[in-house]
């Protein structure tokens, strides 16, 4: 019988690393998937860039829009995108020279992460798919029907998926591939080292905290989001030509006498208008991601959304400006509504998680009288900070 040289065997098993770490760790925080790539796991590699460009295409459709849910999604998804493209791909690299790729038929860590951003995917990965129909249609309706409706509900549907996510690690760990069953020394030379670096966490608590962490910061920014577009008109004063609210140390004041207050949308801090001079004001409130300097995005979704509702406007220019102390974009306007000529300022300011948005609209004959009205407004306009 031909004799066993067992460091010949072990060196056959293991692999040459194709890529250095540093160099997989740097490009996949830089381009998430392209560390994938690099490693020949082509069809992972593109499916992350993929997946990224979506959601950032997404998230600045769901930021323009003002649609809070919609951005909330986006940037959960892009936020476990980020993170599992550096972690996977760091300690795919180190399996990839040691061998241990090879003892499952799917990968653990792969799996987990299809079932938290896919409803279930995991699973399919598997070959699971009654499974993976049931967790899909369990994620949807958690996650897109009911989490919408509050954030106590987005909590349960997150915490869910974290469920899918676990279940389907432990599914893909327990369907390790069976090694042969011949003598102990080949038994013992076919086993895969572990060379796996002592200051890399291991893949499973990696992929749990990745888990807790994107729960944790996307359900902090939904349930911001969400208190942005709250608005709280118990102890509002609407009292001509002057408004305050007390809940967000807002007050909005007018220059002349003559303007009627109506009831505002569930948006909207206070509607006005001026029958007599033929103009209309309203403040309105949107949420923002703070930092961005996202104002002149949010004068041009209003006037998207304004096209949309029948007014027929062209843009005429656009500048920064001030609402009180507050820094902003001042979108000029020019077009017509239900026949009638209309000129139009939005003017948009951020503070915090909320973006301000003045409309403010008038005639052709109350030129002179609107300028001067829309001046004062912007100089009384005081919002406190929260």
């Amino acid at each position: 019988m031909e004799s066993i040289n067992l460091f010949e065997q072990k060196k056959i098993r293991v692999e040459k690393r194709s890529r250095p770490l540093w160099l997989i760790l740097a490009i996949s925080a830089i381009l998430p998937g392209l560390g994938h790539f690099l490693l020949g796991k082509k069809h992972v590699g593109i499916g992350i860039l993929s997946a990224s460009v979506l959601a950032t295409v997404l998230g600045s459709y769901a930021q323009s829009h003002s649609v809070a849910y919609v951005l909330w999604i986006a940037l959960r998804a892009g936020f476990a995108l980020g993170l599992f493209a550096v972690i996977d791909a760091s300690l795919l690299c180190v399996e990839l020279a040691d061998g241990r790729h090879k003892d499952y038929p799917v990968r653990p860590r792969l799996a987990a992460f299809m079932s938290l951003v896919t409803y279930g995917g995991g699973f399919w990965l598997m070959e699971l798919k009654g499974l993976a129909a049931t967790a899909l249609v369990a994620g949807v309706l958690l996650h897109l029907l009911l989490a919408p409706l509050h954030w106590t509900l987005a909590v349960i549907a997150e915490l869910a998926l974290a469920a899918f996510a676990v279940q389907t690690y432990r599914m893909a760990l327990a369907r390790r591939a069976p090694k042969p069953s011949r003598r102990l020394v080949e038994q013992v030379a076919t086993r895969a080292p572990d060379t796996t670096p002592a200051w890399m966490i291991p893949g499973f608590v990696i992929s749990t905290a990745v888990t807790v962490v994107a729960l944790l910061t996307t359900l902090l920014v939904a349930r911001a989001l969400d208190k942005a577009t709250d608005v709280r008109q118990q102890g509002a004063v609407a009292m001509e030509p002057y408004y305050r609210n007390p809940n967000y140390g807002l007050s909005m004041e007018l220059k002349s006498p003559g303007w009627k207050f109506d009831e505002p949308a569930p948006d909207e801090f206070v509607t006005a208008r001026h029958v007599g001079e033929d103009a209309a004001a309203r403040l309105a409130v949107r949420p923002r991601l703070p930092l961005l300097g996202n104002s002149r995005h949010q004068a041009e979704a209003v006037l998207r959304q304004a096209r949309e509702g029948g007014y027929q406007l062209r843009v005429e220019g656009g500048t920064p400006c001030q609402m009180g102390t507050l820094n902003g974009y001042e979108l000029r306007a020019r077009g017509t509504h239900l026949g009638k000529m209309r000129n139009v300022r939005i003017v948009s300011a951020g503070s915090g998680w909320r973006e301000y948005v003045l409309w403010f609209e008038w005639g052709d004959k109350q030129q002179e009288f609107a300028q001067h009205e829309l001046d004062y407004v912007l100089r009384h306009v005081q919002v406190g900070k929260h």
